[in-house]
């Protein structure tokens, strides 16, 4: 996506919020991935930009998990994520470099307002300790 953030879907979104020191600004880059070695769908919002469907070595990251990809609908943040799947839960984790955990929400929610065939657009609203929040928006282009 080296185009200063644009995808198929427009504009990737925005992370309003700092936890323990670390922010995700600007998002250069929001996609919806699906690991063949992971039971789970997770939408990367990455402040670097990038390919779809790669990951960058460095830089930070807001990780939204889901048990499948998202469908229109609200998913509640647990603290362990998505869990055992199949379930209604997702996990908000923020990441940086190779996926290292930063930290890990413990409420809140993930609002998803509409998929299409190459985007899942959204809100969302994570709690974190210490009383630490993230808000924002996405466009995330679906990789394959």
């Amino acid at each position: 996506m080296g185009d200063g953030g644009l995808s198929a879907c427009g504009q990737p979104g925005e992370v309003n919020g700092t936890v323990m020191g670390h922010s995700i600004a600007p998002v250069m880059r929001a996609q919806q991935l699906a690991l063949p070695h992971v039971d789970a769908v997770f939408l990367h919002l990455d402040e670097l930009g990038g390919a779809c469907g790669t990951f960058n070595t460095t830089g930070q990251h807001l990780v939204l998990a889901f048990c499948a990809a998202p469908a229109v609908g609200t998913y509640p943040i647990a603290a362990t994520g998505p869990g055992t799947c199949p379930s209604n839960n997702a996990g908000g984790f923020i990441e940086e470099n190779e996926g290292q955990d930063i930290a890990t929400g413990i409420d809140g929610s993930i609002t998803i307002l509409s998929v299409t065939s190459k985007c899942v657009i959204g809100s969302f609203s994570i709690d974190y300790a210490n009383a630490e929040q993230l808000t924002g928006s996405f466009n995330a282009q679906i990789c394959e």
